[in-house]
């Protein structure tokens, strides 16, 4: 919804969504904290409450304490294809992150999500992070200016909405797909691929009616 923001209009109301998005936010993390100091439950009201109300963002910081304090050695590129691989592959990215803080390969979790950087970091160091931001920025550069484009061409404004938005969510599954590899994310590709084609054709569908209607 950000980056549509930017299309609509030509970005005529981009800050000002963007700025209603991080008030949105920043109420809706501390939210449980604000509840109990108002209903007199706490005396306590701490900024670190937005960052308690984003549960990745404390998990990111622990992890990466244990990573650092541990030593835990780089996957040197296999946390990359390691999702590919069954039956609790030690370099399966949501594994990697279970073993890291001590939990088992077993245990009944996904792990922790980690942004890009970090990945890149486990995977080859500081050189790991530089190369994995240059090369998710430029594609993500390259696919913004091509949905800008592609939007551009539809004139219809569900259509614009409804296509901005699969072809962004479709975009960083591929993208996230190159960079750490899962094989439920083949499936999640699948069924978006069919979910626009069936929706696009309804809505051709309905226009063309439409337009009958209108003739006759």
């Amino acid at each position: 919804m950000l980056l549509f923001s930017i299309f609509y209009k030509n970005g005529k109301y981009a800050v000002r969504f963007i700025i209603f998005y991080l008030i949105i936010f920043i109420f809706g993390s501390s939210f449980n904290s604000l509840l109990l100091y108002f209903m007199g439950l706490t005396n306590n009201l701490n900024i670190k409450s937005i960052v308690y109300g984003v549960p990745d963002i404390e998990d990111l910081l622990y992890f990466w304490n244990c990573f650092i304090t541990k030593n835990y050695e780089f996957s040197y590129g296999k946390t990359i294809y390691g999702g590919l691989i069954p039956y609790h592959y030690k370099w399966n990215i949501s594994v990697v992150t279970k073993l890291v803080i001590g939990a088992s390969a077993n245990a009944p979790s996904g792990g922790y999500r980690l942004p890009v950087q970090v990945e890149g970091y486990i995977a080859f160091g500081i050189f790991g992070t530089i190369v994995w931001s240059i090369v998710y920025g430029l594609i993500n550069g390259i696919h913004l200016r091509l949905t800008k484009f592609a939007i551009s061409q539809i004139k219809d404004n569900f259509l614009k909405l409804y296509i901005s938005i699969f072809l962004i969510e479709l975009f960083n599954m591929l993208l996230n797909f190159f960079i750490n590899m899962q094989i439920d994310v083949l499936f999640s590709i699948f069924i978006y691929y069919f979910i626009i084609f069936v929706v696009v054709k309804l809505k051709l569908k309905y226009n063309s009616t439409k337009s009958l209607k209108k003739v006759y």
